[in-house]
Parts: structure tokens; C-alpha cells; sequence
């Protein structure tokens, strides 16, 4: 996967300069119920399918001074409200739904495994998105399952980290973007000509996937910035 170095509306989903940038095909797979770390998760979900995000279109790019990630995906959340003819008697909405997300992974060393979410000396850095935070991005840190943190000490997203969301249709496009150079010992540190990994994780809110009930991309990904 490439981040070419591109000039125009990178932290617009829809902008054209998008169609300049390569797209990878990302297939995804649900979590294993066995990882979950709560007994009761593993219990509920026996029966119960999930993981109904099965790909995502990635392309990444930068200006220069900052990096942009863009992720696509068809959203059963969408699909559902589409075909919705009543809004008032929605299933997706109310105080049992929960949001659309999307997450991208970034391991902070060679020994930081993806299926175990990092270890104390190799963590795991994670940027989500949800829908409902118009442009807020949680800065996470893992160090194993079930261990997610703020990043920074307060999960606001350091370095100007941003997100911007639309939908088209029945899909929805997600474009994050920080600045490469880091004010502090982020994951991923970023520069041009460098090459970083990547994973991707997505929650279907119509189907109340949260937490590990998720679906996730199982290999990391080279991702290298041009020069």
C-alpha cells in the first residue's frame, strides 16, 4: 500500500483528488469469540453471527506536512436505514443501538502482535472513529486484549488528529489525517520515504457489534509514504 504525495482536499471524503491516490481491497474477518476477554461476551455471542463488515477500500496519501488515511466500506447500518419506511419505528435507534465505527492499527515496534492487540513492551496504537463524533478521533493505546487507553492521557487525539465522514448511499467514507511530524512518542511516527504498518477493524452498529464483536482485517500492512 502507497501514500502518495498529493496537493488538494485530502481531508474531504468525497474530494477528486482521491481518484489520484491507489485503492488497497481489504478483506475483513470476524474477531475469534474465543479471544474475547469477558466470559459473558463469549457466552452471548455463541449463537449470534457477527463481523458483518467483510471489506474496506483504503487509500492513503500526504501533502507533505500532513498524512490522510480514507477508508470506504458498505454499512449494514446504512442498508438498514434505507429500507426503513417508518424512521419512529427504527430497531437501529434508541438506547440499545450503538454507532457505526471504524479503526485503524498501528503496531509501535516488530514485536507488537495484531490478533493479541500488542504487550506491554510492544503496544498497540489505534485511531476510531464513530459515528456521532463529526470530526473528534479516539487516540488509543493497547497493550493486549482488553486493555485499550488514551494514548495521551485524555483519548483527545494529540498532533491534530482528525477525522471527516460522509455516506453515499449505503456507504460510508472516513478520511483521517495528522500531521507527520509528532509533538510527542506517537504511534505511528510518520515521515516521507519511510514505510509504516497498518490493520483495520469495523464495528456494524445495526447489528450492536462493540468492543471485540468486530470485524478486522488479520495481517499487518506495509504502508509506504512517497518521498
Amino acid at each position: 500500500m502507497e501514500a502518495k504525495r498529493l496537493t488538494g482536499a485530502l481531508s474531504e471524503p468525497g474530494a477528486s483528488v482521491w481518484e489520484e491516490a491507489p485503492v488497497e481491497h481489504v478483506a475483513l474477518a470476524a474477531a475469534p469469540l474465543a479471544e474475547q476477554p469477558s466470559r459473558y461476551v463469549r457466552t452471548a455471542w455463541a449463537e449470534r453471527p457477527y463481523g458483518f463488515v467483510r471489506d474496506l477500500r483504503a487509500h492513503a496519501a500526504h501533502d507533505g506536512e500532513r498524512f490522510y488515511l480514507r477508508l470506504e466500506w458498505s454499512s449494514p447500518t446504512l442498508e438498514a436505514r434505507e429500507a426503513e419506511e417508518d424512521p419512529f419505528s427504527n430497531p437501529i435507534e434508541g438506547p440499545d443501538a450503538f454507532p457505526d465505527s471504524v479503526a485503524v492499527m498501528f503496531p509501535s515496534g516488530e514485536g507488537a502482535e495484531l490478533d493479541t492487540k500488542g504487550s506491554d513492551e510492544a503496544p498497540v496504537g489505534i485511531w476510531r472513529w464513530a459515528e456521532g463524533m463529526p470530526e473528534a478521533v479516539e487516540d488509543l493505546l493497547a497493550t493486549g486484549l482488553g486493555t485499550l487507553r488514551p494514548a495521551n492521557g485524555d483519548g483527545g487525539g494529540g498532533d491534530d488528529l482528525r477525522a471527516r465522514s460522509g455516506a453515499d448511499g449505503s456507504r460510508w467514507q472516513v478520511v483521517f489525517g495528522r500531521s507527520l511530524a509528532s509533538e510527542r512518542d506517537a504511534t505511528p511516527q510518520l515521515a516521507p520515504g519511510e514505510t509504516i504498518r497498518v490493520a483495520f477493524a469495523a464495528w456494524a452498529g445495526a447489528n450492536q457489534e462493540r468492543g471485540g464483536i468486530k470485524s478486522y482485517s488479520q495481517r499487518w500492512i506495509d504502508l509506504a509514504l512517497e518521498q
